[in-house]
């Protein structure tokens, strides 16, 4: 062996990764807007890796269905809805109470209730102000309140957690007809970053932006059909929701211990 090689193993041997290091075994996870799509993909990651779980949403048949498919999926979990619309003005205190009186703390909180509030033939100055007031209220005020009122007890108590904010390429560049959702979730991304230094160190605080995602990998929309001919879209293909699930496991996880006011962009390769 020669000296270097010889100092360089003296000075660090590999550890590698804890067997556990993607696991949430005990863990509470909330994701707002958990019922379909992103959302309860994101659930049944979370569930998968032994977190206690809890979905939110607007649609009580709808929360009800996806429960059922979360339990089929693992049977063992522990999964639990709360009606509730993050938008209200009592919304998201209902929803951590509601969370708080089952589980007393929340470890993984994912923000991805949102609203796109299209507005595609009307000019920027002609879009009625209550447009922007509910696109702002579910997709920066809504999280915002969510993530104080269940992140507090975990804060007062010394525990470590993790928030997950669900953006969108929107939040980096303009987009035609929704000039209110660019700006809500432009503003979303300035918060997560502002969390990750004011709640560190314990709190981190980090953020996805997928693209055109889909349940049945086929975009519902001319725009999406549009880029996805025109080369758009690097991968050639839409995006799945659990391809979206992985990144927001992996931030949710001790994987990510050092991760804080990141993005992880899921998008096939789209430039923005």
């Amino acid at each position: 062996m020669s000296d270097i090689s010889a100092g360089i193993a003296g000075i660090h041997q590999p550890r590698g990764l804890a067997p556990d290091a993607f696991r949430l075994d005990g863990r509470v996870a909330v994701i707002s807007g958990g019922s379909k799509n992103i959302g309860l993909e994101i659930a049944a990651a979370m569930l998968q890796a032994g977190a206690r779980v809890a979905i939110t949403g607007r649609k009580e048949e709808q929360l009800a269905a996806a429960h059922a498919g979360l339990l089929e999926l693992v049977p063992a979990g522990e999964v639990v809805t709360v009606v509730g619309d993050v938008s209200a003005a009592d919304g998201p205190e209902r929803i951590s109470d509601a969370v708080l009186q089952r589980f007393e703390t929340v470890d993984v909180l994912v923000n991805n209730a949102h609203l796109t509030g299209a507005t595609r033939d009307l000019h920027t100055f002609d879009i009625p102000r209550q447009v922007f007031q509910e696109v702002f209220d579910t997709n920066l005020f809504g999280p915002l309140e969510l993530t104080g009122r269940l992140l507090k007890p975990s804060i007062e108590a010394g525990r470590a957690a993790s928030v997950i904010n669900v953006l969108s390429g929107a939040a980096f560049r303009t987009t035609a007809g929704l000039p209110a959702y660019s700006s809500s979730k432009a503003a979303l991304w300035m918060l997560t970053r502002h969390l990750a230094e004011e709640c560190g160190p314990l709190i981190r605080v980090n953020a996805v932006c997928p693209g055109i995602v889909t349940e049945d990998g086929q975009p519902r929309f001319a725009y999406g059909r549009a880029l996805l001919e025109s080369g758009g879209i690097p991968m050639g293909r839409i995006g799945a929701p659990e391809e979206v699930s992985a990144a927001v496991l992996y931030l949710a996880s001790d994987a990510a211990s050092y991760t804080t006011g990141a993005v992880i962009h899921c998008n096939g390769g789209r430039g923005w």
